[in-house]
Formats: C-alpha cells, sequence, structure tokens
C-alpha cells in the first residue's frame, strides 16, 4: 500500500513516513507519526512495532467477528480481543487499530484523517497495547529528567500531570513522556522508556504553550494552543523518584510527603487493561514489587490551581534525591 501522510498540511513537503522510539519499541510506520523523531539511545531488547494504513474493508476482513469479546472501552474507544487475530481498538466515528497478538504489527484504518483524536488514541492506547503485548509495562504518567534520572509523576486525570512537568520544564527539567510511560526492571534498575514527543495540555492551561514555545523546547501545533511539539533526546533512563499527586493539598500548602509502598495505586495508573494474562499479571506484580523497593516514592499536593509552585518544590525535592 502506497504510504499516506496524516496531519500535514497542503504543499507541505515533510515526509509520509516515520521512525523512531516510543514506550520501549522500534517503530517503523508508512504515515507521519506525531512526535516519533528525536529519542535516541540503545537498542530496545529487539522489540519492534510496524504501522500500517489499510482500508476499512481490509480491516474487516481480518477481523473475524466469531471468538472476539470487548473487555475493554476507556474515552470512547472500545477494545475486543480475539485470540488469533489480536486486539481491535475503535473509536466512533474515527477509525480502527487491529494490534497483532505478539503486537509487532499495527493496522490502522482511519474514518476522519485530519483528525487529533485518531493520533491521540494511537500514542495513549495502541502503542501502550503493542508495548504491554512485547513485555513491557505502561503507565498513565507524565515524566521529566532532573540531573540525569527520570522523576515520573502518577495520579488520576485532572491531577495536574502536564501541567507540572510542563513548569518543571521552564524550570530547566527536560522532557520525558506526557501521559504515556513504560517500564521494566533491568537487574537492579527500573527502566523508563519515553513517550511520544508529544505534551496535550487542557485548555485551561494552554498559557503554558507559548512559553514553552518562547523557551525553545516545544512548538505549538495546533490553533488551540493545547498540542505542543517536544524534544526528546533519549529514548530509556533509569526511574529514581515517584511522585503521587495527590489533587488539592489540606493545609491550603504545597506539600511533599514520603508515600508507603501501595499496590493497588500503582496498579492503577497502569495502561492496557484489556490484556489480562497470568504472565502479565505476573510481571505487574514483580513491577511493582520493585518499585516499592527500589524507587523513592513521595506524595505530592498542592492548593487548587497551584501546579506552578507544585513544580518548583518537585524540582528542588528532586534535585537533593537525586544527590543522594
Amino acid at each position: 500500500m502506497r504510504p499516506v501522510a496524516l496531519d500535514l498540511p497542503v504543499g507541505s513537503d515533510a515526509p509520509v513516513a516515520s521512525s523512531g522510539r516510543a514506550v520501549g519499541l522500534r517503530i517503523d510506520s508508512d504515515y507521519l507519526v506525531r512526535g516519533l523523531q528525536g529519542a535516541t539511545g540503545p537498542a530496545d531488547e529487539g522489540r519492534a512495532v510496524r504501522l500500517e494504513l489499510v482500508s476499512a474493508a481490509t480491516l474487516q476482513m481480518a477481523w473475524p467477528a466469531s471468538r472476539a469479546r470487548g473487555v475493554a472501552s476507556k474515552v470512547g474507544a472500545t477494545v475486543e480481543h480475539h485470540p488469533q487475530a489480536g486486539y481491535l481498538v475503535t473509536v466512533s466515528c474515527h477509525g480502527s487499530h487491529l494490534i497483532d497478538p505478539d503486537g509487532r504489527r499495527v493496522r490502522s484504518a482511519p474514518v476522519a484523517m485530519g483528525a487529533e483524536l485518531w493520533q491521540r488514541v494511537l500514542g495513549d492506547q495502541v502503542l501502550p497495547l503493542a508495548a504491554t503485548l512485547q513485555g513491557l509495562e505502561v503507565f498513565r504518567a507524565s515524566a521529566v529528567i532532573i540531573a540525569g534520572s527520570v522523576i515520573a509523576m502518577v495520579g488520576p486525570v485532572g491531577a495536574g500531570k502536564t501541567a507540572v512537568a510542563a513548569h518543571l520544564i521552564l524550570r530547566g527539567a527536560r522532557f520525558f513522556a506526557d501521559d504515556v510511560v513504560a517500564l521494566e526492571t533491568r537487574g537492579p534498575q527500573i527502566v523508563a522508556h519515553a513517550g511520544l514527543g508529544v505534551a496535550r495540555l487542557r485548555a485551561s492551561r494552554s498559557r503554558l504553550a507559548p512559553a514553552l514555545a518562547a523557551n525553545g523546547v516545544g512548538t505549538v501545533i495546533d490553533e488551540g494552543g493545547t498540542l505542543v511539539e517536544m524534544g526528546r533526546d533519549v529514548a530509556a533512563l533509569p526511574l529514581r523518584i515517584l511522585y503521587f499527586l495527590g489533587g488539592a493539598s489540606e493545609r491550603a500548602e504545597t506539600t511533599i510527603t514520603t508515600q508507603l509502598p501501595d499496590p493497588l495505586a500503582l496498579l492503577r495508573g497502569a495502561r492496557a487493561a484489556s490484556v489480562n494474562s497470568p504472565e502479565r499479571l505476573r510481571r505487574q506484580l514483580d513491577l511493582v514489587c520493585a518499585l516499592s523497593s527500589r524507587a523513592r516514592l513521595f506524595r505530592a499536593a498542592a492548593p487548587p490551581g497551584g501546579e506552578r509552585e507544585l513544580a518548583r518544590a518537585i524540582f528542588e525535592h528532586a534535585a537533593r534525591e537525586a544527590r543522594r
């Protein structure tokens, strides 16, 4: 099939194919994937995925309805599983993605080619699912690099992970991932893999987009000022610190306190819930044990609207912890 470009302006000379690394995978695509370029580093243990565009008819023929079962629904996306065909992620009015059982090929049939939601689903659900099928654990977390280590922030939707990360970057941290971080254990280390180089800000935080652009660390790529393409320079680094963002501080002030290991809190942040094999459960439990014993865990909270002050406190705290 001839390569097709997505989301390219008319007359653009940008390449239609793209390749790079994200969520612990070597990704080769016959269309442009936002935020894929830029990450360098050692090979990703042979993990790779091929992204292909196909017609809706081709995808339909490849998906046997019998023995398929729906296993999850998130943000308008429905996920179905078939033991031989793999996983089918469908977003109403935007198209479908078929992920092979081993996670090494994704065939996509978009309906609305220029829709931002289409590539959002690719980055938030499809690639994390492919990474999970290849042995990684992907968490709903934003992360930056401070003192050569990954500092990650987890929390529920709306906790301010992206906004805090943006303020940390404005203070001198380096972008690593927005809301998607892949993890694995390698010997004594917990290794974090960078996500796609795209940050999605809520409309109420869109003022951060021009600030990131002015500092030369990002490029605003949508008219609403909520989508920023960020520079990435590494594919994987050790994870040192994990902050649980706890929402508004009860004392109306910014606080950072030691967090006792909480396996349920960690597991709630895991993506790709549709993969529920015994092997995956063992891997999750092993990683949760590693996080509990090897990473430094803290809870960080701030008054409503206090992301900037919280970022200042986390930046100073993480810099001290990284020297220990």
